[in-house]
């Protein structure tokens, strides 16, 4: 998780002195209280989560590396409610305010021997193939994507109401942190 990731860096008095921690915590914590809700709405214990066939399933899958021929587990933890909380905000949290810290790879996969994705002995450059594919994936990863404060309760089931009600929370959420983020940078 990503407050695991800061607590392992071991930061001390700097913490707050770091976006990645004063800004990114901030969003973790929205993120997973939404999902902390959202799994709540439809599974009541960890009983019901570990009885969700297609769940643990999913959970399997996730840990192999979705069966990628490798013996290496990612090692998640057993699968409970909040275990599952936690991968979810994980996820979120990785695809939106991560991706927006790091930032854009352009500069490192736009020549030949920049960023490569493959090794290949004798060579500090990247084959034609894997220039092209890593150009697309640059260019199509640069493209703005749909905001993420947007409303998206159009994809939430209607039953519970509770679990649209819990988007509209979280863009609430959401937009406190960006304010806040936004007279911080100002200051």
């Amino acid at each position: 998780t990503h407050p695991e990731f800061i607590a392992a860096r071991n930061l001390g008095s700097a913490e707050q002195d770091v976006p990645m921690v004063a800004d990114g915590m901030p969003v973790w914590h929205a993120l997973h209280r939404f999902f902390e809700g959202y799994v709540g709405l439809f599974y009541a214990d960890d009983a019901a989560v570990q009885d969700d066939e297609e769940l643990a399933s999913y959970w399997e899958c996730l840990d192999t590396r979705g069966g990628a021929s490798t013996p290496h587990r990612y090692g998640l933890p057993a699968l409970s409610r909040r275990a599952l909380v936690d991968q979810l905000t994980h996820h979120a949290f990785i695809a939106t305010a991560w991706h927006e810290f790091v930032g854009g790879l352009a500069q490192y996969a736009s020549v030949p021997n920049g960023l490569g994705t493959k090794l290949r002995p004798g060579r500090d450059e990247a084959d034609v193939q894997s220039f092209v594919q890593g150009l697309c994936l640059v260019g199509l990863t640069g493209i703005r994507q749909p905001p993420l404060l947007s409303d998206w309760r159009f994809l939430l089931p209607q039953e519970p109401p509770e679990a649209r009600d819990l988007q509209t929370r979280l863009l609430e959420d959401l937009r406190r942190v960006s304010a806040e983020i936004d007279a911080r940078n100002a200051a």
